[in-house]
C-alpha cells in the first residue's frame, strides 16, 4: 500500500505527494472509474501517470484532496473531481437513509 503522505519510490525515482486525509466516517469499500479518467490521463508519463492515479483512488476511496503539481491539479479538477464529488454526494445519501456508515 502507498504511503498517504510524504514521498513515494515509484520506478522514476522519487516523487513527493501530500493529502489531506478524509474522516473515518467519509470512507466507503468502492468507487466508480470512469473511461473519462482514463481519457485524461493519456499522454502522462509514468511518474505523472502514478501521482494521477493515486489521486483518484485516495479521493474515490477516502475523499482526501490531493496535492498534485499544477499541471496534473488542472486534470484533476477539471476531469476527475466532479464526477467523484457527485458519486460522493449520492453515496453520502444513500448512507444517511441507512442510519450512518456500514
Amino acid at each position: 500500500m502507498l504511503p498517504m503522505s510524504g514521498c513515494m519510490k515509484t520506478r522514476c525515482g522519487l516523487s513527493a505527494i501530500t493529502f489531506t486525509e478524509g474522516t473515518a466516517m467519509s470512507r466507503r469499500n468502492s468507487f466508480v472509474f470512469y473511461r473519462s479518467f482514463r481519457a485524461a490521463m493519456e499522454g502522462l508519463l509514468p511518474n505523472e501517470y502514478q501521482l494521477f492515479m493515486n489521486a483518484i483512488v485516495m479521493y474515490g476511496l477516502d475523499r482526501t484532496l490531493p496535492d498534485l503539481p499544477p499541471e496534473l491539479s488542472r486534470i484533476f479538477y477539471d476531469y476527475c473531481y466532479p464526477q467523484l464529488e457527485a458519486d460522493w454526494v449520492k453515496w453520502e445519501r444513500r448512507q444517511s437513509r441507512k442510519g450512518g456508515t456500514r
